[in-house]
């Protein structure tokens, strides 16, 4: 179970305000986040659990009494519970206020002329010809809240806007970490584009209190981040994600807490460095037999280091103009797997990666397992066989993980005893992804035990 503190954001305000989208923007935030979060809607409430009551004061009473003790037995099992509900009387919340504690009021505010617009099944219209009765702004009262803990203005306020707001209000009274761990990080010294020290500075403006560099089959950039971690009050694990062949499925082992100093980890990376120079040379001459011109002294400028990518010789293509985007070399005109002037790599199983960095003393993690490179996803069996080989942990949540299968793949890792961990796998895109997937630390600290 996840140690987090439970709390009810109570979302009230007139049918159209917009309470139910600002919540579900929060939802998906929080669960980015790996955070708890149910969100109670008044409509869906009445038509299960209070489909017996009306719409009368007494009814709208009984409506509000119930929703909030469903609400105090959540927030009171540490989940971050999101009720929307026009709920109109004073009382009734502050009726509920007492009865969680943990209680947020937020008044989503908005012009009923505003609502009125929004509202595409025609409920004002018909209030206000008296088709529906007791409607809440129409024929009915509606009692805004004096002092809310939270005001959003939705005429004003992007549903982004109104949502950060909630999330800053949030970690500003503890009820979420700030400072969070961003565990999928590369830099220069494989693909990335920003160097170990760029990487620790943007982690710290973008507020992350933990990170992990994790460059492909390469240790080079971890004393810079390490040191520039220190500087900056920044933790950094060392890391590393390491590329293994499965048949013909390419699957990438996260490594955490790893001893850089272990002498068969730098031997290993040493004979994937050679290679990889090995390898990116007889490309470059398959690419120069069919009119690509392009050197491999030039790639090496490229890289920076001694690792030599794909990427790298995508790049020295692009500047020659042979292609626009860095993916147009990845096909079977080019470089991609199968293609013109591909050339196999050096292989290293599943099973090899995970025993290499159990021996430099790491963590072992199956990274992005509903993203790997030939756009498939690994199923409960098949993360059940590298369990079995000794995988101590899974890559939950992902930048390209869907909500769905961050549940599916959190069940699993629950169903296997496998550490959870999460990290945004940013290289430095157009679209900076760092920040983008916030593991709360907690997950951290259990991935230390």
């Amino acid at each position: 179970m996840q140690r987090q503190r439970g709390v009810t954001l109570w979302f009230t305000g007139l049918s159209g305000s917009g309470k139910t989208t600002v919540a579900l923007e929060i939802e998906r935030e929080l669960k980015k986040k790996g955070l708890k979060v149910q969100r109670l809607d008044g409509d869906i409430l009445r038509e299960g659990f209070n489909r017996d009551l009306g719409f009368s004061k007494a009814d709208r009473d009984e409506n509000i009494r119930r929703s909030g003790f469903i609400a105090s037995l959540l927030t009171s099992n540490g989940i971050i519970t999101l009720c929307c509900f026009i709920s109109p009387y004073q009382k009734a919340r502050e009726d509920a206020r007492r009865l969680i504690g943990d209680f947020i009021e937020i008044f989503v505010n908005a012009p009923l002329s505003v609502c009125e617009s929004r509202d595409v099944k025609g409920h004002y219209a018909k209030a206000r010809s008296g088709i529906i009765p007791e409607f809440t702004g129409i024929s009915d009262h509606y009692e805004p809240p004096q002092t809310p803990d939270i005001e959003l203005s939705t005429d004003k306020e992007t549903i982004e806007e109104s949502a950060t707001k909630v999330i800053n209000y949030l970690e500003s009274r503890g009820y979420i970490s700030g400072g969070d761990a961003d565990l999928h990080l590369h830099t220069t010294a494989s693909d990335g584009i920003f160097s170990p020290r760029e990487v620790v500075q943007k982690a710290k403006n973008l507020g992350l209190s933990t990170i992990a560099i994790t460059d492909h089959d390469s240790i080079e950039g971890l004393d810079e981040a390490i040191k520039a971690g220190q500087e900056k009050k920044v933790e950094v694990i060392p890391g590393i994600e390491l590329s293994a062949l499965e048949g013909e499925r390419e699957v990438h082992i996260l490594g955490y807490f790893i001893d850089p100093t272990n002498w068969r980890l730098a031997e290993t990376l040493s004979k994937i460095i050679e290679t990889r120079q090995n390898r990116a040379r007889e490309m470059i001459e398959k690419l120069n037999s069919f009119g690509v011109d392009i050197s491999i002294d030039r790639v090496k400028e490229i890289s920076g280091n001694s690792f030599i990518g794909r990427p790298h010789i995508a790049k020295a293509m692009i500047e020659k103009g042979y292609i626009e985007e860095i993916s147009e070399a990845f096909t079977k005109d080019f470089i991609g797997r199968g293609g013109r002037a591909y050339v196999e790599r050096f292989e290293l199983s599943p099973r090899q990666a995970i025993e290499l960095i159990y021996e430099a003393k790491g963590i072992s993690v199956l990274a992005h397992p509903g993203y790997l490179n030939d756009r498939s996803s690994l199923t409960d069996e098949d993360i059940s066989g590298y369990a079995t080989m000794g995988v101590q942990g899974l890559e939950v949540y992902y930048s390209n993980h869907t909500l769905r299968q961050i549940e599916v793949y959190k069940k699993i890792a629950e169903k296997y005893n496998l550490k959870i961990t999460g990290g945004s796998d940013c290289h430095g895109q157009k679209e900076l992804l760092m920040g983008s997937v916030r593991l709360p630390y907690q997950y951290v600290e259990a991935l230390r035990r």
